[in-house]
């Protein structure tokens, strides 16, 4: 949720009542998966190096940043690539489920 330069903008929120308190935070969760999914898919289709400064052999950058990177800048991708970042996806969640990385 954090700042409007780095995330979603919670602090322009000028509610006050709890209810709708924690409607904009599930919609604030729910926007940080689509973010994090969509910066794995940027990842896994190879696109995330335009967004890396100056380093070649490892990810610096989250997938939460990269994904609000790839919406900033209207990056499209195809369905196969979609594909292969939800199987990965699927991997490291079940493996954070068994206890592996």
């Amino acid at each position: 949720m954090k700042s409007i330069k780095f995330g979603l903008g919670y602090e322009q929120n000028k509610c006050g009542k709890k209810p709708r308190l924690t409607i904009l935070v599930l919609l604030a969760t729910l926007a940080s998966l689509v973010a994090i999914l969509l910066g794995m898919v940027l990842v896994s289709s190879n696109k995330h190096r335009r967004f890396q400064a100056n380093t070649e052999t490892r990810s610096v950058l989250s997938f939460h940043f990269l994904g609000l990177r790839a919406v900033a800048c209207r990056i499209r991708f195809t369905m196969r690539q979609w594909k292969a970042a939800l199987k990965w996806y699927s991997f490291k969640v079940d493996a954070a489920w068994a206890g592996s990385t």
